[in-house]
This record gives C-alpha cells, sequence and structure tokens, in this order.
C-alpha cells in the first residue's frame, strides 16, 4: 500500500462503524496522458503532492448502504476538469474574485458537489500555495481547513 492511500484508510472508522458509508473504491493509478490533459484542461501544472497521490489512485468513491452505485468523493482528473467546468458555468467565478478560481483545484466533493475542498496553486486570499481550502455552495468565499493535502487526506472529510 503507498503513503497516499496509507494516510486515507489511517483515521477512518472500523468496518461496519460508518452510518452510512459502507466502502471505500480506489480507482487506477493515472498515467501521464491524463496529467497532461487534465492540467491542459486546468490551465496549470497540477502540485507535485497531488501528481504524486493520482499516481497511487486517481479519485475515490464511497459506497454507502442507500446507493445502488458508488459516488465520487475524492475526485479523479476527469472530476477536478468537471468540476472547475461547472464552476465556472453557474457563474462562480463572477463571484470571487482576482480569479480565484484559476488559483485552485478541486480535489474533493460531496453532497452532489455542493460542499468542496480545493488545493490552492497558488496564494488565493491569503490561503498559502500548497493548503487545502473548504468552499460551501453557500458562501462567497474560500475558508482555510488543512495546511497541506497530507493533512487533508488524512484528517479531512471520510
Amino acid at each position: 500500500m503507498g503513503k497516499w492511500r496509507a494516510l486515507f484508510e489511517a483515521n477512518l472508522p472500523p468496518f461496519g462503524a460508518s452510518e452510512y458509508v459502507q466502502a471505500y473504491e480506489f480507482g487506477p493509478p493515472a498515467v501521464e496522458a491524463e496529467f497532461a490533459a487534465a492540467e491542459e484542461a486546468l490551465g496549470f501544472r497540477l502540485h507535485t503532492d497531488l501528481r504524486t497521490m493520482l499516481s497511487e489512485f486517481n479519485g475515490v468513491w464511497r459506497r454507502t448502504e442507500y446507493a445502488t452505485t458508488p459516488d465520487i468523493f475524492y475526485l479523479n482528473l476527469d472530476g477536478m476538469v468537471e468540476l472547475a467546468a461547472r464552476q465556472r458555468e453557474v457563474g462562480w467565478e463572477e463571484v470571487f474574485s482576482a480569479g480565484e478560481l484559476d488559483k485552485v483545484v478541486f480535489v474533493c466533493a460531496y453532497d452532489g458537489w455542493a460542499q468542496t475542498w480545493a488545493l490552492c496553486v497558488e496564494e488565493v486570499a491569503g490561503h498559502p500555495a500548497g493548503s487545502v481550502v473548504y468552499h460551501d455552495h453557500d458562501s462567497t468565499e474560500f475558508e482555510a481547513r488543512f495546511p497541506t493535502l497530507a493533512e487533508f487526506v488524512l484528517h479531512g472529510p471520510k
């Protein structure tokens, strides 16, 4: 097991102890062609830690007792590109100032993508590059959550 998966699994509740989540499914590692396509679509090179994590597993899906198919939770490269496009489509780029949406990559989403966590590619509204911020669909700003991607994977939403 690689470093990133071990971090993710370190604080999982024991099997069956979670009220809803029954299992997590890890996507296959991303390959260089997938990175190149995503980076071109996003307009920037992904943070080294994110590239390393996605080289170990490209997305995590949650299977719950109530759903017949798993829901994506930690976004894969396609999901990152899709969510960035969706945020622009619904007008969030007009809400955030100074191109803030161009300075983050969304890495995790929950509740129909209403709650999202993003890795700062560069400093965004006082949040340093490499930190993870949170955005709820009811808010017009990013909230500080974790100083690094590793801390997010270890302690973030599960």
